[in-house]
């Protein structure tokens, strides 16, 4: 069994160019619910998936799929954030 690959392109805030590479051309629909199953799970987003180019018509040897989201606030990096409060006890003399 030969397992799919993915690349990602075209990489935004707001949205991610997405090819699939399969030997099982069917299976592209699935990618679909991956895509919306994971963002909802693991990132509570609800993207938008929209199969751009295909092997079924005849545009591309692959999908390409343009996954768009929400725009996210950027995340802190660890040296932003605080440092937490020790614990209050003696301090030197």
């Amino acid at each position: 069994m030969i397992p799919p690959a993915f690349r990602c392109e075209e990489v935004t805030p707001e949205s991610v160019e997405l090819h699939y590479y399969s030997v099982r051309p069917g299976l592209w629909p699935l990618v679909i619910g991956l895509l919306r199953g994971v963002a909802r799970t693991y990132f509570a987003l609800e993207p938008t998936v929209e199969l751009l180019r295909s092997r079924h018509d005849g545009s591309c040897d692959h999908e390409v799929f343009l996954v768009r989201f929400p725009r996210q606030e950027p995340a802190e990096a660890p040296s932003e954030r605080a440092a937490p409060a020790g614990p209050a006890g003696p301090g030197p003399a």
